[in-house]
């Protein structure tokens, strides 16, 4: 059941419908913990895309403890070199940006690169996504060359992905999403 509300949650999102969305969203944590425990990486994934409802709409203060809790279920039960630990790095590093603690975003943005890097090479969306995160942070905080030379490379694997047919969403917050393909997994 708890898939299915994610699910919902997901559609509801979709269609700009927020109170819906988060009625789902918080439907699905409760079921999960009932059905799953304390603490299982299920929850995580339902934590994070509550939180994902709530920062769409600007309710920063209200995403950013379940993002921290599904990063810390998902360190310790996946480990920090997983997809899903560095999806929540970012997330958190999104949120840090838009609430203003450029410092504590940067340093999560090159955590969740240095990650995603790591498992998947310099070659794949996600890291181009990471890329282009961190650019836009550089060229916030006024590290221009960096934001630049971030910026091409991002640039560089989208080309090398429209070459392979692959969609691409380049926008700021192109990797703050929900994982469909780790939701379906679980």
């Amino acid at each position: 059941m708890w898939k299915e509300l994610n699910e919902t949650l997901e559609l509801y999102m979709k269609k700009g419908k927020y109170e819906e969305a988060e009625r789902a969203g918080e439907e699905a944590i409760r079921v999960a913990r009932r059905e799953f425990g304390k603490e299982d990486v299920r929850i995580a994934t339902a934590l994070n895309n509550l939180a994902v409802v709530f920062f769409t709409q600007g309710k920063y203060d209200q995403a950013e403890p379940l993002v921290r809790e599904a990063l810390a279920i998902n360190a310790k039960l996946r480990g920090i070199e997983h997809p899903e630990t560095a999806n929540c790095l970012n997330n958190l590093a999104m949120l840090n940006y838009k609430k203003g603690n450029l410092k504590a975003a940067e340093a999560l943005f090159r955590w969740a690169l240095e990650i995603n890097e790591s498992l998947y090479g310099t070659t794949d969306l996600r890291v181009a996504a990471n890329l282009r995160n961190l650019a836009d942070l550089c060229f916030y905080i006024g590290k221009l060359d960096e934001s630049r030379r971030l910026h091409s490379e991002a640039r560089k694997l989208e080309g090398k992905a429209i070459g392979l047919g692959l969609e691409i969403n380049a926008t700021c917050e192109s990797a703050f999403f929900i994982d469909k393909q780790e939701v379906n997994k679980t």
